[in-house]
């Protein structure tokens, strides 16, 4: 379904008609999206999968300002720093 809704004039776009078909188990499987603490834990299994390299993005185009505002400090005052002390004690 999302490959025939797929337009890639709307790539990572919110409310894309692509964003609105994917079913929230094609986001768990793909993608890590969640609270901080879960973020956490789903972006250390990659790292101890032996991953070295990621792209974080904390929302899309549209998304709401307050929210895109939001998801930014959460990533960037509890995600990443929680990353960095775990990778300096390993």
């Amino acid at each position: 379904e999302v490959h025939h809704a797929y337009d890639m004039n709307h790539h990572f776009s919110h409310g894309s008609p692509q964003s609105r078909d994917l079913p929230p188990e094609l986001v768990d499987e793909f993608g890590i999206a969640g609270p901080p603490d879960y973020c956490i834990g789903r972006l250390r299994e990659l790292a101890d999968l032996g991953l070295t390299k990621l792209i974080l993005l904390g929302g899309g185009v549209g998304m709401d300002r307050e929210a895109l505002a939001r998801s930014h400090k959460l990533l960037a005052e509890e995600v990443l720093p929680a990353l960095r002390a775990g990778s300096s004690s390993s």
